[in-house]
């Protein structure tokens, strides 16, 4: 055998075994007599998405030219990630040149080989390469092995260190979004300062105009979440997305139901449009995590039809100033044949009087003027008043006309009572008692004089004649004598805002922690002599009162308890001297019965010796006649 070796390369080979994420490299053209394969560790810790590496120190010496060793990695535990190997710009001894690896970098390979020019060795030398292992992009958290052996030809290298297991601990990726994650939708473009669900309903009319967008902002524990996206429709309609720093964004017109979306930048939102494709029904836009798989959306949006199968009309105002522009009178709602509501300008809505006698002109004749309200999603329509001097119910027919090729008109009937906004009579109301700290409500009621309630508007603090506010009512309270109260509870107080429903307002407030009586006192607007504001002068000057007994009955409770303790004990003491004067008359008693018992011994005693003296005497009689 020769003694010395000409090395023309050393080729890493990767080579696939198994099935089972096998990869080798091989120094080949080397026959080693010995080889020995050190790492330097065997435990490592990564992210689901990230690649752990080791290095492996390959040392042999030299035999025979024509022989190989192969480092072969296998995953023996886990489902995901792959095993690879590449060379290191550390690969060097004085036996093999430095220059060879310097343009290799880290790049893995999967396979084919790369050759590496060298110098002569000579036959018994030792030699030395440094090999980087990889495991790449294991996709779930867990623990993984992989098991890393040498072979010569093929067959395990008996002179080699035994097989080693490279342990791998992987956990969720810390840019993974969790459920703290949010999405919001907004109808059209997303314009919203403050960040909160809407309810869409769009035309299913094909249109540049978006029909809603979602909003969606990953998060986690870490605020460090970003994740690619998917988003996809259920149903009608298209959708496109977009990452935007901005709290707004609109977003240009999409034919594609699903969509890839890259992700954002940490912290920032991710926009998905959804447009009509021309059909009506629900559809459900659904945006998920394409690693993760959380559903970071699931929103509705609903496409309604143009041509219209109902009409509703929803009183909002059932008395309205005579003469004047009230807005918001009707709310009107408009749907389709499957019950979608139709919204925007999908339909026209429209409303004229019913009456059109001299009578009925003479309390209105114009026509409803109708408009789509996109926060409340109902069309309200205004209505005015023919002369602030003429009063009474004024009947309307609201009709609503699709946009469809037949222009499918449906309509209804809706009513509301043009009243005065002076009023002839004002009273407020409260409870009679309360306890100390409830919530109690003072009831303000107005009626003009035809015994309608005051048309509803508001009255005293902001009360505007103009038709821009639509506010007509004047003050109520007269300015030069402001309502008076007892305590801290002031409802409706001089220059707050009252506004009445059908004649009504009303103020809820807590009464005072403390036991007594709270009033107001409130003086009407005017004179008897002249009308001012709101307030008629056939009650001008005249007061409101209201008085509250306030209690507590905590306080109240214990005083009571207190009362019959002390008459508890007031009776207690009453007993007690009468049983001393008891025992008193007792002892005196005794003492009479005492000195009787004396006075009869005495009496006895006397007795006894009276009995004896007489006894002696006849004794001595007797004696003598003896004699």
């Amino acid at each position: 055998m020769s003694t010395k070796t000409t090395f023309k390369r050393v080729a890493l080979v990767a080579v696939a075994a198994l099935g089972l994420g096998l990869i080798s490299v091989a120094p080949s053209s080397a026959t080693l007599v010995s080889v020995q394969v050190t790492p330097s560790a065997t435990t490592s810790a990564i992210k689901a998405g990230e690649t752990a590496t080791i290095s492996l120190t390959v040392a042999g010496i030299i035999g025979a030219a024509g022989d190989t060793v192969t480092i072969h990695g296998v995953r023996t535990k886990g489902t995901s990630g792959t095993v690879n190997f590449n060379a290191t710009t550390d690969s060097t001894t004085t036996r093999i040149a430095d220059s060879a690896y310097a343009t290799l970098g880290s790049n893995a390979y999967s396979a084919g080989s790369i050759s590496i020019d060298s110098v002569t060795a000579t036959a018994g030398s030792a030699v030395r390469a440094v090999l980087q292992a990889n495991f790449v992009a294991p996709s779930t958290a867990g623990t993984y092995e992989v098991t890393i052996y040498s072979s010569n030809h093929g067959t395990i290298e008996t002179s080699s260190k035994a097989p080693f297991t490279w342990t791998i601990t992987v956990t969720a990726d810390s840019k993974a979004p969790d459920a703290s994650s949010t999405a919001y939708i907004a109808s059209g473009a997303y314009t919203k300062t403050t960040d909160g669900d809407s309810t869409v309903t769009a035309s299913k009319d094909i249109a540049s105009t978006i029909a809603a967008t979602i909003k969606v902002t990953q998060k986690n524990a870490t605020s460090s979440a970003t994740e690619a996206m998917q988003a996809y429709v259920t149903g009608p309609g298209f959708v496109v997305g977009a990452n935007n720093d901005s709290t707004t964004s609109t977003l240009a017109r999409s034919t594609t139901r699903v969509i890839s979306i890259a992700a954002p930048t940490v912290g920032q939102s991710t926009y998905v449009g959804v447009y009509s494709d021309g059909t009506a029904g629900a559809s459900t836009i659904t945006v998920v995590g394409t690693v993760t798989g959380i559903v970071l959306a699931s929103k509705t949006v609903t496409f309604s039809d143009t041509k219209p199968a109902s009409v509703a009309a929803v009183v909002k105002k059932a008395y309205i100033a005579a003469g004047k522009a009230t807005p918001k009178v009707f709310a009107v709602t408009v749907k389709d044949s499957a019950g979608n509501a139709i919204t925007g300008t999908s339909v026209a809505v429209t409303g004229s009087r019913t009456d059109t006698t001299t009578a009925g002109k003479a309390i209105a004749t114009a026509a409803l003027s109708c408009s789509w309200n996109s926060t409340d999603l109902v069309y309200y329509c205004t209505a005015t008043g023919a002369s602030s001097s003429v009063f009474g119910v004024a009947e309307y027919k609201i009709t609503a006309t699709g946009t469809d090729a037949d222009e499918t008109a449906v309509s209804t009937t809706a009513s509301t009572t043009y009243s005065d906004i002076v009023a002839t009579s004002v009273t407020i109301t409260a409870p009679a008692t309360a306890n100390v700290g409830d919530k109690i409500t003072y009831t303000l009621t107005a009626k003009e004089k035809n015994g309608y309630p005051v048309a509803d508007t508001t009255y005293e603090g902001a009360y505007a004649d103009g038709a821009t506010s639509g506010q007509w009512g004047g003050i109520l309270w007269n300015t030069t004598t402001v309502p008076a109260y007892t305590s801290s509870v002031t409802p409706f107080n001089a220059g707050e805002t009252i506004t009445t429903v059908s004649g009504v307002a009303t103020k809820s407030l807590y009464v005072p922690s403390v036991a007594g009586t709270i009033g107001g006192t409130w003086t009407l607007a005017g004179s008897s002599t002249s009308a001012v504001g709101a307030i008629s002068k056939t009650i001008g000057g005249t007061t409101v009162t209201t008085s509250t007994v306030v209690t507590n009955p905590g306080v109240d409770a214990a005083t009571d308890a207190a009362n019959e303790a002390t008459d508890a004990a007031n009776a207690a003491t009453d007993a007690a001297l009468a049983a001393a004067d008891a025992a008193d008359a007792a002892t005196m008693a005794a003492q009479d019965a005492s000195d009787a018992v004396a006075a009869l011994s005495a009496s006895v005693s006397k007795l006894i010796a009276s009995l004896k003296a007489q006894i002696t005497s006849l004794t001595n009689l007797v004696i003598k006649i003896q004699k």
